[in-house]
C-alpha cells in the first residue's frame, strides 16, 4: 500500500517539475501578468483544443461544480497543484526505519569514562597539548647525553687539533638547559 502511494507521489512530483518547466515554456508566448501562470493558463497554453473542450463540456454538463469548484481550484499554479499532494503522498508512503540504531549508549560517554580511569591511574594533565610528560623526557634526555659527553670526551678527528680540554670525568656534570614554555 505505501509502495503505491509513494509511486503515486513521485509520478505527482515528477508531473509538477515537468509543469513548472511548461510554465516556463509557455510564458514566453503568452503575455502574462503577475509571477506564476495558473493551471488553466497553463492548459490553454499548451494544449488549447483539449483545454476548451474540456472547458465547454464541463460548463454544459455541471456549471455549477465548473464556477465553485474546478474554477477556483484552477487559478492556482499547476506545479503547486501536483506537487504538494506529491509530498504529502512520498512523506506518507516513505519507508520508515524501524530497527533500533547499533550505537551503544556507552560510546557516548567513552572519553569520559578513559579521562576519570586516567586521573585514578594517575596521568592526570591539566592541559594536554603541551604534556608534562614530554618535559620528563626530555630532562631524562638532556641528562644522559651530558652523562655520555662526560663519559666518552670529543676527540678531535686526525689532521685537526683541538686547543679545548676535554670534559671532566664526573656524572655530576650539569645538563644542558631545557626550553620551557612562558606560563
Amino acid at each position: 500500500m505505501r509502495a503505491g502511494i509513494l509511486t503515486v507521489g513521485v509520478v505527482l512530483l515528477g508531473l509538477a517539475f515537468l509543469s513548472l518547466a511548461g510554465e516556463i515554456a509557455v510564458r514566453g508566448p503568452i503575455e502574462t501578468r503577475g509571477l506564476y501562470l495558473s493551471a488553466e493558463e497553463l492548459w490553454a497554453g499548451l494544449a488549447p483544443q483539449s483545454h476548451a473542450e474540456f472547458r465547454s463540456w464541463f460548463r454544459s454538463a455541471a456549471r455549477p461544480l465548473w464556477t465553485f469548484g474546478f474554477e477556483p481550484l484552477l487559478k492556482a499554479p499547476a506545479w503547486l497543484l501536483l506537487g504538494l499532494p506529491g509530498v504529502l503522498a512520498v512523506v506518507y508512503g516513505r519507508r520508515r526505519d524501524t530497527t533500533p540504531t547499533d550505537i551503544d549508549p556507552d560510546e557516548v560517554f567513552l572519553y569520559e569514562e578513559l579521562a576519570k580511569r586516567a586521573k585514578e591511574e594517575g596521568h592526570a594533565n591539566a592541559d594536554d597539548r603541551f604534556p608534562a610528560d614530554d618535559y620528563a623526557a626530555a630532562e631524562a634526555s638532556a641528562r644522559e647525553a651530558a652523562a655520555d659527553l662526560a663519559r666518552n670526551p670529543i676527540v678531535a678527528p686526525p689532521g685537526e687539533s683541538r686547543n679545548a680540554s676535554p670534559a671532566p670525568e664526573s656524572d655530576t656534570a650539569k645538563p644542558p638547559p631545557v626550553n620551557r614554555p612562558l606560563s
